[in-house]
């Protein structure tokens, strides 16, 4: 299957090009994440951005609109980031606002703490989105972003044939365990500190055989930070 870059990215294309651009700022990305309780869907999150070199305290929400974006993607994302307790947020837009709601929409800003930014292929200022993390030479950084976004696209056509196999082939065990660790991959997202993420994954791949048991024990009985030692993921349901 060939891949090719779009002259004009919209929908998915254009959100891989926003997280390509926030990997070569040095960002650690995430997409399309789904936050359950039990077995109910609470929000879907477009976009996280986790600064390399930060701790998870430095985490931006982000919402990437190709079309048309208003007020509404605002209060939306406002809605998120205080359900998580998520301190920083921005939506990325392919559009500028329009010069008679540039007053307005910085008033909603303001009071939201949402940033509104615009991204793409004529301004194409990935400055734009959030400073760097990381001190990356510009040419490396072009370098890195060009390659980022093919690597997006592929991963993202991968998946699509990923769910297209697992729906032909439903049923079987195999496809079943492979689900639920694909699932359990994309929740771990929510657990409180890094060592709990891989706990849980650990634990996951335990229960489904898909590792050997000493290992899975072995990071499931790492010990957790101290009880009073709080990120914004221990306020979440689960």
């Amino acid at each position: 299957m060939a891949i090719r870059l779009p002259a004009d990215p919209k929908e998915d294309d254009y959100e891989d090009l926003v997280a390509a651009c926030l990997i070569g700022l040095g960002y650690f990305i995430e997409t399309n994440l789904h936050l359950r309780a039990g077995t109910t869907e609470v929000l879907e999150l477009d976009m996280v951005a986790t600064p390399v070199g930060d701790s998870l305290e430095g985490t931006v929400l982000l919402d990437a609109k190709s079309g048309k974006s208003g007020f509404a993607d605002i209060f939306k994302v406002s809605g998120w980031m205080h359900y998580l307790g998520i301190k920083s947020s921005c939506v990325v837009r392919s559009q500028p606002p329009e010069a008679h709601k540039a007053e307005a929409l910085e008033a909603v800003c303001k009071a939201t703490g949402v940033a509104v930014t615009t991204l793409n292929m004529e301004k194409f200022d990935p400055d734009a989105l959030l400073g760097p993390s990381v001190s990356i030479p510009h040419g490396t950084r072009e370098a890195l972003t060009a390659a980022a976004w093919w690597g997006w696209i592929g991963q993202r056509k991968c998946l699509s044939a990923f769910q297209s196999f697992c729906k032909s082939k439903a049923g079987s065990d195999a496809v079943e365990a492979a689900k639920a660790y694909r699932w359990a991959i994309e929740q771990s997202f929510f657990a409180a500190t890094a060592i709990r993420r891989a706990g849980r994954l650990a634990e996951r791949s335990r229960r489904l055989g898909l590792a050997e048991r000493g290992l899975a024990r072995r990071w499931v009985s790492v010990q957790t930070p101290a009880a009073g030692r709080s990120t914004w993921r221990s306020r979440l349901p689960g």
